[in-house]
């Protein structure tokens, strides 16, 4: 194994080649390993009683370089007193988990993980938040599975695909917490989806015309911002979450086009929308505010969430509840069907 002295540069500059599995550096006991995916963890290898053993340290670089060696200088003062540093860092987390809540470690899944790779991660904080009290200040090391299991089924009484939702994104926040070894046992792993057969991708609920003209209709009497918002989304079939982020400087009313930038896409990748003249004349009718935001409760400042409150407003006028604002584009599509578009139009149209 190479011995190296480890710094940030080293670290963050040198991969895994020559088509094996991973890497090892040892710097004076501490050791790095770097896997084929990139991957780049610390270990402290040592011996007691006449065996070799192995201590995990974390993996780079949520475990800094600066911390990982002060934990090798702890465990190797443990070794002196003759006691094992694994044991004692067990216990040592065991005791740190005991102050740590559960609102508290899906915080620290959120900040230190889904804001910087989740695209989708304010849904995450947002079904955080929503937890019940009971739950959010249990110390996570005495949060019982039965606790989410009721919890995450009861959810099915008022929304199937939310409480499918928030146990999916419990699951990812879990996950992660074991996997950095902020909890010892992820006890949440095998719980079952509360409804899978309401998977939201397996959905195939679209609204006859009857229904589509009925929601329209109700959209227009609810008014801005919500009801103007569920129009457009009525004629366009684009994602909810792109037309509520609709911004002024993103259309081009004289020449019926609005185009999405790349980073308010789903793909990634810009998308170009004409405006039929439904949605133009709809837009001529908004009055400009002071901010970007098209739809907006904040002067423009901010766009809109089109949540749960305004759709059960919906539900309401239109008396009918056994539908979601996603299934508004999947009758776009279906419709466009049925008018003879060939599906390479379709999938363009709505991207």
């Amino acid at each position: 194994m190479p011995r190296v002295i480890l710094s940030d540069a080293f670290i963050r500059q040198t991969k895994c080649s020559g088509g094996k599995s991973f890497v090892e550096y040892n710097d004076n006991g501490l050791r790095l390993r770097i896997s084929k995916t990139a991957t780049k963890t610390f270990y402290y290898e040592y011996r007691i009683h006449g065996r070799k053993r192995m201590m995990r340290i974390g993996r780079y670089p949520d475990v800094s370089l600066k911390q990982a060696r002060q934990v090798v200088i702890t465990a190797k003062a443990n070794l002196i007193a003759g006691t094992d540093p694994q044991t004692e860092r067990d216990a040592l987390k065991q005791h740190a988990g005991m102050g740590l809540t559960v609102e508290q470690g899906l915080g620290m899944f959120v900040d230190k993980h889904a804001k910087e790779r989740i695209k989708s991660w304010k849904q995450y904080a947002s079904a955080f938040n929503g937890l019940p009290n009971h739950i959010k200040n249990t110390p996570i090391c005495d949060l019982k599975r039965g606790a989410v299991l009721t919890y995450t089924h009861g959810l099915t009484k008022t929304s199937k695909y939310k409480a499918n939702a928030v146990l999916k994104f419990l699951k990812s926040a879990f996950s992660w917490l074991h996997k950095y070894d902020y909890i010892d046992q992820n006890i949440i792993r095998d719980i079952p989806k509360p409804s899978p057969e309401t998977d939201a991708y397996s959905r195939e609920r679209t609204l006859n015309d009857n229904e589509r003209q009925a929601v329209l209709q109700a959209s227009e009497d609810m008014g801005y911002p919500f009801g103007t918002c569920t129009m457009v989304l009525i004629y366009l079939g684009q994602r909810k979450s792109e037309v509520a982020g609709m911004r002024w400087s993103e259309l081009d009313l004289e020449n019926r086009l609005w185009t999405i930038p790349a980073d308010r896409v789903k793909n990634s990748q810009a998308h170009i929308v004409p405006l039929p003249d439904a949605v133009v004349s709809i837009l001529n009718t908004i009055p400009k505010q002071r901010g970007d935001c098209v739809f907006s409760t904040t002067a423009g400042k901010r766009p809109i969430v089109h949540g749960s409150k305004a759709k059960t407003t919906l539900n309401e006028m239109v008396g009918f509840s056994d539908w979601t604002i996603h299934d508004i584009r999947r009758t776009t599509a279906t419709n466009l069907s049925i008018q003879g578009a060939e599906v390479m139009i379709i999938s363009t149209l709505l991207n």
